[in-house]
């Protein structure tokens, strides 16, 4: 994922402003689903910090939050938005190399990020890293099939030199079943 994190550059503040965050009773689900002493969460790919802050509002106070971001303009908005609270530590590492102790985290998260990682390093260093009966969750937002949404898509295949078939894109957030077996 560190080879992809520079295309973020100089988008932080946007990516603060405008992207969607995720729904409080999705964190709560999977905090409930924790069955491990392990009071440790991993935000993977944490962006401006959208995913981190659902995740530690759904935590009890004595779990710590590590953010993980590679991109040095998104960890730059994600380390001011947590510079006064406690229980989050912003960290510089990408998804396939945690600096985290082997069986350490009770939760995983990617949240909107899974599609940028290498998905063979990424499974193996989430094995290594999440404690015995902890959790892995691979979470996205889907955008609304609206008549905006599709002439957006029209737009990009239109005028994008690198973005031809956005369906197909989209597509490649989810793991597969293949993904998942791993």
């Amino acid at each position: 994922m560190r080879e992809t994190s520079e295309r973020f550059e100089g988008l932080a503040e946007a990516y603060n402003l405008y992207r969607p965050g995720y729904p409080d009773a999705a964190f709560d689900t999977l905090v409930a689903a924790c069955a491990t002493p392990a009071r440790i969460a991993l935000d993977l790919g944490a962006g401006p910090g959208n995913s981190t802050t659902a995740l530690r509002r759904a935590l009890p106070d004595d779990w710590l939050v590590f953010a993980a971001e590679p991109g040095r303009d998104m960890r730059r908005v994600l380390s001011r938005r947590f510079a006064t609270q406690t229980g989050v530590q912003v960290i510089d590492a990408c998804a396939e190399a945690v600096p985290l102790p082997d069986a350490s985290a009770g939760l995983i998260v990617a949240c909107t990020a899974f599609h940028w990682f290498d998905r063979t390093r990424f499974f193996a260093e989430a094995r290594r890293v999440l404690a015995p009966g902890g959790v892995l969750a691979l979470v996205r937002n889907r955008r609304e099939a609206t008549p905006l949404i599709a002439a957006f898509d029209g737009y990009i295949a239109e005028h994008s030199v690198t973005i031809y078939d956005y369906a197909r894109r989209e597509k490649t957030k989810e793991p597969s079943v293949r993904d998942l077996a791993a």
